[in-house]
């Protein structure tokens, strides 16, 4: 069996007790200093605006589809949350997403990040960029892949740990000394890693177009 998520556990007594009402939008907006203590952040701009400057310790999930699945995946079930959006963003659907899954405490956004003291910044890269510094070199490459995916093929010498499982601990044999490169099926879950590899003092290169099979194949993203 494939892993799941752990807010499966939950759904079960939500679903029998009978759902709540959707909520609604968060009518509250924080600046960076008045955001509480305590909360969770949820990052869902584009993953060009996460990576070009995002709060420390906040989750960077880009608003698609599949966010609230992901966030599901690696917040704490029932958390306060705080997004963080451009002002043009829908934060509406992103509640909407939280709520499907029990996560119903989004209590504010945050449109501004002028005034955060600190902001965190990554390098964005290709898998054709990844590919080429292979030929070059010896590059560290973490794959956070499903072990399913794993398991059909690798780069060699990649380092693999489900991004979920990135909670537990960044995997043995990557040295917080040198870059890693971080990648997936096509980009969107590398990003989730940056926030571990960040937290554990690693600085990532978060593959954000294309994926494993691109590097593998010599495919065009």
């Amino acid at each position: 069996l494939q892993p799941y998520p752990d807010y499966y556990a939950h759904m079960g007594p939500i679903n029998l007790a009978g759902p709540e009402p959707m909520p609604d939008a968060p009518t509250s907006h924080f600046t960076v200093d008045e955001i509480p203590d305590g909360v969770t952040i949820v990052d869902i701009r584009s993953q060009a605006l996460y990576a070009a400057g995002h709060l420390p310790g906040s989750y960077g999930l880009e608003l698609e589809d599949q966010m609230g699945v992901w966030a599901g995946w690696l917040i704490p079930f029932d958390a306060p949350i705080v997004l963080v959006a451009t002002e043009f963003q829908d934060a509406g659907t992103a509640v909407v997403q939280l709520a499907r899954i029990g996560f119903d405490r989004v209590i504010g956004i945050v449109t501004d990040l002028e005034g955060a003291e600190q902001r965190v910044t990554y390098r964005q890269a290709s898998a054709e960029a990844l590919r080429d510094e292979l030929a070059a070199g010896e590059p560290q490459v973490l794959d956070v892949r499903s072990p399913g995916e794993w398991e059909t093929g690798s780069i060699p010498g990649a380092v693999h740990r489900y991004v979920p499982d990135l909670r537990t601990g960044i995997p043995e044999g990557l040295d917080p000394e040198r870059p890693v490169w971080v990648i997936c099926g096509g980009g969107y879950r590398s990003q989730m890693a940056g926030i571990y590899l960040e937290a554990a003092g690693f600085e990532p290169i978060v593959v954000s177009s294309g994926g494993v099979d691109n590097v593998l194949s010599g495919s065009q993203a």
